[in-house]
């Protein structure tokens, strides 16, 4: 799968107007959104397969404690309810499937497990926190 990811990168990165040494030419934000989902959707493929299969879909809350759910959503544990609400919002929409859909299968697949463990780890701190 590694290979395909690679091969998805380079295409991306030529469709966006990207160069030999990986400088990207700005073209827009919604560019740079995509191309840094890609490459966290790279990471995530490379990590632990138990530990994106724990966190996707409609798990149990126990398998997931407050800091994991507030790393995934990129915010403190400190953080306010809005600040969380707002946090999810953004991030929902650089993962989101429909973004990828154009790029193959595979992108899309990892953009839905993605989106399964952003959603996972919003709707376990509503709960906790009871918003």
């Amino acid at each position: 799968m590694g290979q395909i990811l690679d091969r998805l990168g380079r295409l991306i990165k030529s469709e966006l107007g990207a160069k030999d040494d990986l400088s990207f030419s700005p073209l827009s934000d919604e560019n740079d959104d995509l191309l840094k989902a890609f490459e966290e959707l790279k990471k995530s493929n490379s990590g632990s397969g138990s530990q994106s299969k724990q966190k996707s879909g409609n798990q149990p809350s126990s398998q997931m404690s407050e800091s994991q759910a507030c790393s995934i959503l990129k915010v403190s544990p400190q953080a306010s309810n809005e600040e969380i609400k707002a946090a999810y919002l953004k991030i929902i929409k650089e993962y989101h499937p429909d973004r990828v859909a154009n790029l193959g299968d595979e992108l899309k697949e990892l953009a839905e497990k993605k989106t399964q463990e952003i959603n996972s780890a919003y709707n376990f701190l509503k709960k906790l926190r009871g918003f």
